[in-house]
């Protein structure tokens, strides 16, 4: 027969127990296993040993010592007590299963003797009444002494507290082990920033989301705050943030196309007539930054072709025009996020040269097709949230140098200045319903300097002219220094939030070598490759290509 132990009466108990012990000696050990589970509804005079994948469980008592390796369930079919009589340990395996209902109160465990705790707690709540509250307390372990170690763990088996926007949180307060119903946060100093955003954001949301918004923060609330920054983090739209650098990247290849023709007009002062020329372009290059401890890093494909025309302008200049098509992809490393971007430009350039000096200059503007994709494993379903955006960029470059030839040897000393402006219109992500983003139009600029030299080594190689260069500069970014997006929860103003991608290198050195190559009168190859080494951005570029005159 179950029987029911008062806090009085079971310190009756513990002091006949005691004397009993005295008397008799110690009770005997009984090991609970997997295969043998123990239920105790009357008063069992026994030390017990719950091995890992066992369980005690009842609304009575044991005498002596009871040490959980496995599972201890108070309580018979739904809220009740047990009385431990002679100490309680539960090492790092071992599991306190605790009912708790909204009205009725909850299981709990009173103990005589010393607590060791360790290991974790599984909270089963039950609603009989009008739901539970947020600040409530409730007491699942009494000591007659303190209680030494804590629990590690906190699990809920249901959703119920936290559509109720409740996280409990455990605590170990003098003799007591306390659960306490707090306000259903995602947001923890340990978080990088990103992360923060998002889960301000979605702290915002509860009582105006609804679908798939509702739901995922519902199934969040079911793990530790501390296991909510991974699902935190695939919500991060990162791939958005970091677009512009796609966007600039691909604008200053394009350029530095354009502007390498325009340095060779020079050497074609003297042709009357149209010069055209075609270049193929790419590169690869890697981006990252510290995030509050967390390393956040992307990589980038940028490729595309160039086409081009230029003729002399009276006796010191040529004038020309270009237009190109590119693709950049990016990839947010360690997290299951991409982007793409697809661009074409077109160009006017223009150079002017007179005794040692050569100054050049081209504008642009482009049209960009956006699209982003990331995959969010947390949710119900593992969505795939995609977007789609136009953008636009206007850019323009000048260079100033000063060339002087040595035998051989064709030495230039320059300095170079250039802006580039993305544009990124504001879209909606699909897929996943309320838990897609809106995200905000934005607007980033670069404004950098070039400083350097080149030097052309000239040769003759079967009776052909084979030109190979070398050139090294300093280049300073002054005012584009970070890559982040603003935006809020599908039709949900109030969580705006703005996350950050890796920022751009403020400063880089640039080293570039290759060659042209006369390939009779009238046409010429050229191939190089460009490297800008930066703090934290790295750029590796190839080009290759043809001119002709007609």
């Amino acid at each position: 027969m179950a029987v029911s132990i008062s806090r009085k009466a079971a310190a009756c108990i513990a002091a006949t127990v005691g004397m009993t012990n005295q008397a008799l000696g110690e009770p005997e050990t009984i090991i609970v296993n997997g295969a043998n589970p123990l239920v105790v509804n009357e008063l069992l005079d026994a030390n017990v040993t719950i091995e890992a994948n066992g369980e005690l469980s009842g609304a009575g008592g044991i005498t002596g010592l009871v040490t959980n390796n496995g599972t201890v369930a108070p309580g018979e079919g739904g809220i009740g007590g047990f009385v431990i009589f002679n100490g309680f340990q539960q090492s790092s395996s071992g599991l306190l299963n605790i009912d708790v209902s909204d009205v009725n109160g909850n299981d709990d465990l009173l103990v005589f003797g010393t607590i060791s705790l360790g290991g974790s707690v599984s909270l089963n709540p039950m609603q009989h009444g009008d739901g539970f509250s947020i600040g409530d307390t409730r007491t699942i372990l009494l000591s007659e002494e303190s209680i030494e170690g804590s629990i590690t763990g906190l699990t809920v088996s249901n959703d119920l507290l936290s559509r109720a926007f409740i996280r409990p949180s455990i605590a170990v307060d003098g003799n007591q082990l306390i659960v306490s119903f707090d306000q259903l946060s995602f947001v923890s100093n340990n978080f990088n920033s990103n992360q923060i955003a998002i889960g301000t954001a979605l702290d915002e949301s509860l009582g105006q989301a609804s679908g798939e918004l509702t739901e995922f923060a519902a199934d969040l609330g079911l793990v530790s705050l501390a296991e909510t920054a991974a699902p935190l983090e695939q919500l991060v739209p990162e791939g958005a943030a970091v677009l512009s650098t796609a966007s600039i990247r691909s604008s200053q290849m394009f350029h530095a196309e354009v502007e390498k023709q325009a340095a060779r007009g020079i050497d074609s002062a003297k042709t009357d007539g149209w010069i055209g020329w075609a270049s193929a372009f790419g590169g690869f290059a890697e981006n990252s930054r510290q995030n509050q401890g967390a390393v956040s890093e992307f990589d980038y494909d940028i490729y595309g072709v160039v086409v081009g025309a230029d003729r002399s302008v009276g006796k010191s200049g040529r004038l020309g025009f270009a237009v190109g098509v590119s693709k950049a992809e990016i990839d947010i490393s360690g997290q299951p996020k991409e982007a793409e971007q697809k661009s074409i430009q077109a160009s006017v350039y223009v150079t002017y040269f007179q005794d040692n000096y050569r100054l050049s200059g081209a504008l642009s503007a482009g049209y960009n097709d956006i699209e982003t994709e990331r995959h969010i494993a947390f949710a119900s379903g593992t969505p795939t949230v995609t977007g789609d955006s136009d953008g636009y960029v206007f850019a323009g470059s000048t260079e100033l140098a000063y060339l002087d030839d040595i035998n051989d040897m064709r030495f230039e000393g320059f300095v170079g200045f250039d802006v580039h402006s993305a544009h990124q219109d504001g879209y909606s992500e699909r897929g996943a319903g309320s838990l897609g983003f809106d995200i905000r139009s934005k607007t980033e600029t670069s404004v950098r300097s070039r400083v350097g030299a080149r030097v052309n080594f000239w040769k003759d190689v079967a009776n052909t002219k084979f030109k190979p260069h070398l050139k090294a500069a300093w280049v300073h970014e002054f005012s584009y220094d970070e890559n982040e997006v603003s935006g809020q929860f599908r039709g949900l103003s109030a969580t705006r939030f703005t996350v950050e991608g890796a920022s751009p290198a403020e400063d880089f050195a640039e080293i570039d070598a290759g060659f042209n190559y006369q390939l009779s009168q009238n046409s010429a190859m050229y191939a190089g490759y460009t490297g800008l080494i930066g703090s934290n951005e790295t750029v590796h570029g190839f080009s290759a290509g043809f001119t002709f005159a007609w």
